[in-house]
């Protein structure tokens, strides 16, 4: 959030964090020796603006790679990849006043509770 916040100020952007105040206050660590405390963490980023939206032409290059993609095509087209390595998913909906790029990621995490 810390890192996103100076530039969503400067070009006007609203960001909006949803998280419960149990889980930001939460030291979350990864650790295979204790399976028996893992929990599996789901994250879901909307980005919205309003309609309508980014062109169908870039939407298209996000998903399907072309030699002919534009410098914004690819960069959607790699952010959606790694993503999808992260095992998430990247969907873009419209709607008649907005439009959102929804990334959902599901990750396991074990809690530690001797910190």
């Amino acid at each position: 959030m810390t890192q996103v916040m100076i530039p969503s100020k400067e070009h006007q952007v609203q960001l909006i964090r949803d998280v419960p105040d149990e889980v930001s206050s939460m030291n979350l660590y990864r650790d295979r020796l204790r399976l028996q405390q893992i929990h599996i963490v789901h994250l879901e980023f909307r980005i919205t603006h309003p309609a309508p939206g980014i062109p169908e032409k870039l939407i298209h290059e996000m998903f399907y790679h072309s030699q002919g993609a534009s410098r914004e095509g690819l960069g959607l087209y790699m952010c959606q990849k790694l993503v999808k390595i992260m095992n998430g998913t990247v969907q873009y909906v419209r709607e008649a006043e907005k439009s959102s790029f929804i990334i959902l990621i599901e990750f396991p995490l074990a809690l530690r509770t001797d910190c």
